[in-house]
């Protein structure tokens, strides 16, 4: 087990509360779930760990599995006992971990029981969420660790880690911020200059995601949005499908379930959920992913139309995959669609949340905004236009004016 040195802190650490937050890359979920609590498990004292994420239905694809890949990479997976139902994985010693939401009542109600809780994304979760899980934890060997990256500074969001653990010391709590360069042995090339090219192209989202600082970002394409906890299933909203970016090493393979009320109206609304946000899936693996989630042979998914041979597998594969259309200046007739619609993201989809938070204009050397969307970091964003724009082409939107 190779552990990356800015985390060796953690694991002499007394403190209560242990905070890493850091940019995009510094491998910090990595080292909690694949080394920390495996770590942990296997010591001489059996302990009971909590991992969390806000929303239960986003454990399977994140939290989860990276548990059991950690386990499997050590090659103590066969000498545990995993209920894949209850989402636990018990071991030799009497450890044990358990995956739940904020959302789950149920589990909740068995936190006394626990003695460290890891919350993963810890910024999706609220102040009040912070504060019950804090207060259920009655143990005496009592462990909260938050990972998260930061977040811009806006009223979508709470800010009640950076008030609590960045802007004053504490003596219970030990804070690690991270970037990419303190992980760069462990990246590929071509992700580090992905990251090193927002530099230029977007300087507060490298102040962010590269550097690990709170910003307050300028020149956001979208504001008409917030977060729901569900699809209203009245009132004439219909599924619109699916919309599906194709990537690999450096940009993830996405899926986002549209829903869409009053299409071409002043009133028009879009409930968005991300379904799928992964690197390295090969299209056999995306297609095996695609059933996994939940998507029918007829459901209409709407995919980049400059990856015919991917679209092309997909439906030999099963799937209802269509080319999406684009016109003549597709991507700012498509934000402005967007921008005329009032947008609703399913609580959970953590990584849409991230993008349509920071989704900027580029900028001209004296940082005025251009007529221009930054082409980074929109890997949710290029789905939903492919969805709209190809379900409603007759319909005439103005180009957005800066």
């Amino acid at each position: 087990m190779v552990i990356n040195d800015a985390y060796w802190p953690v694991l002499s650490s007394p403190a209560q509360y242990i905070e890493l937050m850091g940019g995009r890359g510094s491998g910090k979920s990595h080292f909690v779930a694949k080394q920390l609590i495996p770590m942990q498990c296997f010591g001489d004292v059996p302990i009971r760990i909590m991992a969390m994420r806000k929303v239960a239905t986003t454990i399977r694809l994140s939290i989860w599995r990276s548990l059991t890949e950690g386990l499997r990479a050590l090659g103590v997976y066969g000498k545990c006992t995993v209920n894949k139902t209850d989402r636990e994985i018990t071991f030799p010693n009497g450890s044990m971990i358990s995956c739940c939401g904020a959302d789950d009542p149920e589990k909740l109600k068995s936190l006394e029981g626990f003695d460290w809780v890891w919350k993963e994304e810890a910024t999706e979760f609220g102040e009040q969420d912070h504060l019950n899980i804090d207060a259920a934890i009655k143990s005496p060997r009592k462990k909260i660790i938050d990972t998260y990256n930061p977040i811009p500074q806006t009223a979508d969001f709470s800010s009640f880690l950076k008030a609590r653990f960045w802007d004053t010391s504490s003596d219970d709590a030990l804070t690690i911020k991270t970037t990419y360069r303190d992980n760069a042995k462990f990246l590929p090339e071509h992700y580090i200059k992905s990251l090193e090219a927002l530099k230029v192209s977007n300087p507060k989202l490298w102040e962010m995601w590269a550097n690990g600082n709170y910003v307050t970002l300028e020149g956001v394409i979208f504001s008409n949005w917030d977060i729901v906890d569900s699809v209203p299933t009245e009132g004439g909203v219909k599924d619109y499908g699916y919309g599906m970016d194709f990537g690999f090493s450096v940009d993830p393979s996405t899926l986002v379930h549209c829903w869409v009320r009053g299409m071409g109206t002043p009133d028009a609304e879009v409930w968005l959920q991300e379904v799928i946000y992964e690197t390295g899936l090969t299209n056999q693996a995306l297609a095996r992913r695609m059933r996994e989630c939940g998507v029918k042979p007829f459901d209409e998914v709407y995919a980049d139309s400059a990856e015919p041979k991917s679209i092309q597998e997909l439906c030999e594969a099963g799937f209802n995959v269509l080319p999406a259309v684009k016109g003549p200046d597709s991507v700012r007739s498509g934000i402005s669609a967007l921008q005329a619609m009032k947008i609703h993201i399913l609580r959970g989809s953590s990584n849409m949340i991230k993008e349509f938070s920071t989704y900027s204009w580029k900028t001209n050397k004296d940082g005025k905004p251009l007529p221009e969307a930054a082409d980074s970091f929109n890997h949710t964003i290029d789905p939903v236009r492919y969805v709209i724009s190809s379900t409603s082409g007759h319909i005439n939107y103005e180009l957005v004016q800066l």
